[in-house]
């Protein structure tokens, strides 16, 4: 679990990830697959997500994706993902049991995350399907909101989740195919699983019962374009 005093560390982690990342991104290809003539792929993802242990729902995410190929079939990635979410299952953490109407949050949480992975394609199948998989490192931020309502027991309560003090810590997953389109441009779909390192403080300000979410695990489908420079 992370902790207050974590902080200055992850801050650390973070500048170390993007460091370590940058040499490996500039690396010079030297196979002769069609992904391999670009110096760089970069393109948009739209996806929908759910969590493991229901922290969160309705998760929607806007990413940008710049990949450098290594060789032929491995390759390096880094993803910028913007992520919003809804925070109305707060209560049922703490056990607060509500209607559907009853309970509102103050707007979408939000998270910013930034993932460094290492990739493979795979040459199967014509030249224009290209199914790959990556494993990746990230790094995340999360703004979250209060959510406020009446209980079915019609007692009040004002739910605050603090999230907000630690930056998480993410190990992704991801597997997917693309399909290119004419010479440089392409679409590609897949599934991602990202397991998080959290520090969400979960409190009825009412009641003032707490519950603490240490890690869960985001997983969903998605879908993007992109082109090669």
């Amino acid at each position: 679990m992370m902790t207050q005093g974590s902080h200055g560390s992850d801050l650390w982690l973070l500048l170390a990830v993007v460091l370590v990342s940058s040499p490996v991104l500039s690396a010079s290809g030297s196979g002769t697959d069609r992904d391999d003539r670009y110096r760089v792929d970069t393109g948009f993802r739209g996806g929908v997500f759910g969590y493991s242990d229901n922290p969160a729902g309705d998760i929607r995410m806007v990413a940008c994706n710049f990949r450098r190929p290594i060789d032929a079939q491995w390759f390096t990635a880094i993803s910028l993902d913007f992520i919003l979410f809804e925070c109305d299952n707060m209560p049922s953490i703490l056990g607060i049991h509500t209607a559907e109407e009853e309970g509102s949050s103050e707007g979408p949480g939000e998270m910013t995350l930034l993932v460094v992975s290492l990739g493979r394609t795979f040459m199967v199948g014509p030249d224009w399907f290209r199914p790959y998989m990556r494993f990746g490192l990230g790094v995340g931020v999360v703004d979250a909101r209060n959510t406020k309502g009446t209980s079915r027991e019609g007692v009040s309560f004002t739910v605050e989740t603090d999230a907000d003090d630690d930056i998480e810590i993410v190990h992704s997953t991801e597997v997917g195919s693309r399909f290119t389109c004419g010479e440089a441009w392409y679409l590609e779909a897949g599934a991602r699983c990202d397991y998080h390192f959290a520090d969400w403080q979960i409190t009825d300000l009412e009641s003032q019962r707490t519950a603490r979410i240490d890690r869960y695990t985001a997983y969903g489908m998605f879908v993007g374009f992109g082109k090669g420079l």
